[in-house]
């Protein structure tokens, strides 16, 4: 039972406090969701974060040889305690085509048996 000599004070409204006013009332300090997103910010364009490379889904035939061959691939890796997808293993091949030089390629590109390969996609009409 409130006393009678104190008086009864409603509750006030909560109402969230802005950056500015925060500020304002207190100089030097700065709301704590502001100085996140501020280090965030900083931090992201510090690490020169890109957004991600989206992926594109693509179709290609291999022989069952080169097929056997990515499978041997995946079990060596996997020997060496890698866990990788058949997926990755072409990723890797074609960053490794990549840093050939042009001499490198052509000897790569002629190793293939092109003339023997069905291709993924019917001819067009």
């Amino acid at each position: 039972m409130p006393h009678a000599d104190r008086d009864i004070v409603a509750p006030r409204k909560l109402v969230p406090a802005t950056a500015e006013s925060t500020s304002a009332n207190r100089p030097g300090r700065i709301r704590l969701s502001k100085a996140l997103a501020a280090t965030a910010k900083a931090m992201a364009e510090e690490a020169g974060a890109a957004k991600p490379a989206k992926r594109v889904a693509r179709v290609c035939k291999l022989a069952r040889h080169e097929d056997a061959q990515l499978s041997v691939l995946k079990q060596r890796l996997q020997g060496l305690g890698v866990e990788t997808k058949k997926g990755d293993l072409l990723r890797a091949g074609l960053m490794l085509l990549a840093s050939c030089d042009d001499l490198q390629l052509q000897k790569a590109v002629a190793r293939l048996d092109v003339a023997n390969m069905p291709s993924a996609s019917p001819p067009a009409p």
